[in-house]
């Protein structure tokens, strides 16, 4: 499902780019909002779609995180890291 959705957002982002150098250029300083402009031709478009992905993007960091954090604490707690009786507590709160 991913390879397809991905497909047509290539197919589509193909023709409607502009110039690399202009995208990279662009006055906000940042290129995938310029992309998102060129495709759309609306900055109400270019928000939302822009907030959305924020979105994501920071729920993506905190999955991340808590994943990695997790995984450290399981590796200190069976000696497997340097440091290990630094990062094998847990303490617990009331």
């Amino acid at each position: 499902m991913n390879t397809l959705d991905r497909v047509g957002t290539n197919r589509y982002s193909i023709y409607t780019i502009k110039p690399l150098d202009q995208s990279l250029n662009s006055p906000s300083g940042y290129p995938i909002i310029d992309l998102l402009y060129s495709a759309t031709q609306s900055l109400a478009a270019v928000d939302v779609i822009t907030t959305v992905l924020l979105i994501l993007i920071a729920a993506a960091a905190v999955g991340t995180l808590a994943s990695a954090s997790r995984q450290l604490w399981s590796f200190s707690r069976n000696g497997g890291v340097p440091f290990s009786r630094f990062f094998a507590p847990v303490c617990n709160l009331p």
